[in-house]
Formats: structure tokens, C-alpha cells, sequence
């Protein structure tokens, strides 16, 4: 993945809160709430990971089979199971490459801690490990929240409410160059509406290639010194590829399309 950066003269970027590192931190943060704690994980045994592996993979085959029930949906057992083996071999690169090495070197059967089961007092020790984590994403949230205010009474409620609207929705469209105007646009798969947000008297400031197309994850819009806004984007791709854009501009607006 590739960034293209262009810095502006004594101004630069404001700040980004909500970094790619600030999303791996969330995710490490909700780590501690999935484990399953078991005396068993306190050694390698293929023949206990075997049996925890069909038992966590039913109950994902159930899950995703009534989920496909109330969403009047076909269910593909076939698939399902694909896509649980996949959710696992991602688990496993994830705990492998986020947990600290004081904590990996003492973890018996990391497929099993990939499945969501640890020792008690592996449990204890990622939960305080995870609790940082948490601290650190909040105290984060915290800041923007007091750092974005008057950007969003600048905005007003109807831009504040559409903008709502990117989160959750793919990228279709992130334009800016011409008229030193920049467009932003969201399709309606997945949330079901599609957003126009319209970026007056724009410079993207960085971005990496190939966003379009990638979920938004969070977005942050800031007041910049001198007047205008800095606009930054939070996106993920496949797997956990995460992508990043930020623009400056004198003015925002958003409407459904």
C-alpha cells in the first residue's frame, strides 16, 4: 500500500485521531471479551484444538444460519464454512502480530488462543494488556469529541446528520482536482444510502491509493486556523488494509443522492 502526500506550506495536517493504529488498538481493546477461559489451553494438543475448532465452527454455522433466516437471506453452508475458516486464519496473524512477546512466549497452543480460549492466567494478563489499549482509543475518542465541536456548529445539524451516513458505506468516488473543488461519494450498498459530500476550494493533503472502493470506518472534520476545515478519512479494505485520506477546504456540504 502507497501513500500519496503533499504537505502545505507552514500549515500541515492538524491532526489525525483516528489513525490506522487507533483502529488496531480497538480491536486489540475488544480481545479480551471474546476469551473463553480453560485450564486446557495450558497445552498444545491438536486433539483439544480439533474439537474447540468444529465446536466454535457450529456455532458459527447457527449463527449465520438465523441470521440468514431473519434477513429472509439463502443460507450457503459451504460458504459459511469458508468464511469461519478464513475468520480464523485472520484471528491467528492478528493475536500473532498485536499481543506483546511477554505474553505469546508463555501462550501453550496459540490456534486455540486464535479460537478464542486461553489459561486463566493468560486471560487476566491480556485483559490488563487490552484494558491499555481501551484507555488509549477512549482518551482518543474524548479529544476529538471536544476538538470537533465547532466545526459541527460551523456545519450545521443537516451536513452533521449526512455525514453520519459515511460510516459503514464504501468509497465509490473521492475526487479532487479542476476547479480546486472535491467530491466524496458513497454507493448505498450496505447502509442501504448513498452520500454526496462536496468540498469547496479543495486540497487533498494525502491519500492512499487504491481507497475506493474500501469501507469507511471513521471520519473527523476540524476547524483550521485562518478559517476552513480539514477533512480525514478512516477506511478498510480487505481483511485489515487500512486506507487513509485527508483534505482541507473552506467549505462542506452533504445531501443523499
Amino acid at each position: 500500500m502507497t501513500t500519496r502526500a503533499i504537505r502545505l506550506d507552514n500549515e500541515g495536517i492538524i491532526m489525525r485521531y483516528f489513525t490506522k493504529q487507533w483502529y488496531i488498538d480497538s480491536l486489540i481493546a475488544e480481545m479480551c471479551f471474546q476469551l473463553r477461559k480453560t485450564e486446557k489451553a495450558g497445552e498444545f494438543s491438536d486433539k483439544f484444538f480439533e474439537k474447540l475448532y468444529v465446536i466454535e465452527e457450529k456455532a458459527y454455522l447457527r449463527f449465520s444460519k438465523r441470521s440468514s433466516k431473519l434477513g429472509h437471506l439463502p443460507f450457503d453452508e459451504k460458504a459459511v464454512r469458508a468464511e469461519f475458516e478464513s475468520n480464523y486464519k485472520e484471528n491467528l496473524e492478528f493475536v500473532k502480530a498485536n499481543l506483546p512477546n511477554d505474553i505469546l512466549s508463555d501462550v501453550k497452543d496459540i490456534r486455540v488462543l486464535a479460537l478464542g480460549s486461553a489459561t486463566h492466567e493468560i486471560a487476566m494478563r491480556i485483559t490488563r494488556f487490552c484494558g491499555k489499549k481501551n484507555r488509549l482509543c477512549e482518551s482518543a475518542e474524548r479529544k476529538y469529541n471536544d476538538a470537533s465541536e465547532e466545526a459541527d456548529e460551523k456545519l450545521g445539524g443537516f451536513v452533521t446528520k449526512m455525514l453520519f451516513e459515511l460510516v459503514g458505506a464504501p468509497i465509490s468516488l473521492l475526487s479532487g482536482c479542476g476547479d480546486g473543488n472535491a467530491t466524496l461519494t458513497t454507493s448505498h450498498e450496505k447502509t442501504g444510502t448513498a452520500i454526496k459530500v462536496s468540498f469547496e476550494n479543495a486540497q487533498i493533503v494525502e491519500c492512499d491509493e487504491s481507497i475506493i472502493g474500501t469501507t469507511v470506518l471513521k471520519y473527523e472534520i476540524l476547524t483550521r486556523e485562518g478559517g476552513g476545515y480539514e477533512f480525514s478519512i478512516l477506511s478498510i479494505g480487505e481483511g485489515l488494509d487500512l486506507y487513509t485520506a485527508t483534505l482541507v477546504c473552506d467549505s462542506i456540504d452533504a445531501e443523499e443522492i
